[in-house]
């Protein structure tokens, strides 16, 4: 494929345009372009995926939308989420795992929310907004990555409450695992009273190595 990002169907993993997505235990690998894209007025709702070895995890243009959780993205050859336009990717509860191209990534008045998930091994950023854009991680792990987070023009990367940054880090550092298990003190994600885990619930239940 020469252009690895167009709208050209061959290529992707699943490709939404205006239109209801519920996705439920998917695994998307080894594609040459995108795995999950939403374009226009499309809305995402997605759970205990496993998008690996590719090239852009999810893209998302216009005014898309994307409910994310319980999920891993490894070994992607670009972006984890990039979301471009007006679109906006909430995202909970899940890991992004050595990718290439920034895990997290948006442009012109985009709109990223990540809470209660892992950033580890990712290069050259965890979370690169520009333009407008804007990124909001909170109650998270950043461990591992080349470098955490990077912001141009008037975008912003908004490290919020509890997340806890370990550097440049090994993937394998107990630290790691000791700080996700602990959970965080998240209102909007705590059951019983109880502090809401990190990365994904239903992580027995994934095959994503």
């Amino acid at each position: 494929f020469g252009e690895r990002e167009d709208s050209i169907y061959d290529g992707h993993g699943i490709f939404a345009v205006n239109s209801r997505v519920r996705l439920d235990g998917v695994t998307l690998e080894r594609f040459a372009k995108m795995g999950l894209s939403g374009r226009g007025d499309t809305q995402i709702d997605a759970r205990r995926m496993c998008v690996r070895d590719g090239h852009i995890g999810y893209w998302l243009h216009e005014g898309a939308y994307l409910n994310l959780r319980d999920s891993i993205a490894r070994r992607n050859k670009s972006s984890g989420v990039a979301a471009y336009d007006f679109s906006i990717a909430h995202v909970a509860n899940s890991v992004f795992d050595a990718t290439l191209d920034d895990a997290l990534y948006t442009e012109h008045e985009a709109v990223i929310a990540f809470t209660n998930g892992v950033l580890t091994g990712n290069k050259p950023y965890a979370a690169r907004a520009l333009n407008d854009s804007r990124i909001q991680i909170s109650h998270s792990v950043l461990a591992g990555n080349e470098g955490d987070v990077l912001a141009k023009d008037k975008a912003s990367v908004v490290l919020g409450a509890d997340v806890t940054r370990l550097g440049t880090t090994d993937s394998t550092d107990p630290r790691i695992a000791a700080a996700a298990s602990a959970g965080r003190n998240n209102p909007h994600l705590r059951k019983f009273g109880q502090a809401a885990s990190i990365g994904p619930a239903a992580a027995s239940d994934l095959d994503c190595n």
